[in-house]
């Protein structure tokens, strides 16, 4: 069974997210996987479980700089508890 086949199974079996990462980790390694995080709750989560299994997980963000304080906080306080170096991109502001 190819690693594409078993990440479809683990999808389509596994409605457990803990699980899923799991299967994951054990058919790739974490330079294959990016996350694109908004700072809101269920990002902080899936944040969490991808830190849990892959501490190394390449993680970004979209500051449009028109983001809420509270967000910017978030960023900040995620960055201080799981030691991360999450990409920014912002659009040219031109």
């Amino acid at each position: 069974m190819s690693n594409l086949e078993e990440l479809e199974q683990l999808v389509s079996y596994n409605s457990n997210p803990d699980d899923l990462l799991k299967g994951l980790k054990r058919i790739t390694d974490s330079s294959d996987i990016t996350f694109s995080t908004s700072f809101g709750a269920e990002d902080q989560v899936i944040t969490h479980l991808l830190y849990s299994h892959f501490n190394n997980c390449p993680i970004f963000t979209l500051d449009t700089g028109r983001l809420f304080q509270e967000t910017y906080d978030t960023f900040h306080s995620t960055i201080n508890k799981y030691k991360l170096d999450i990409e920014v991109f912002s659009p040219n502001a031109d």
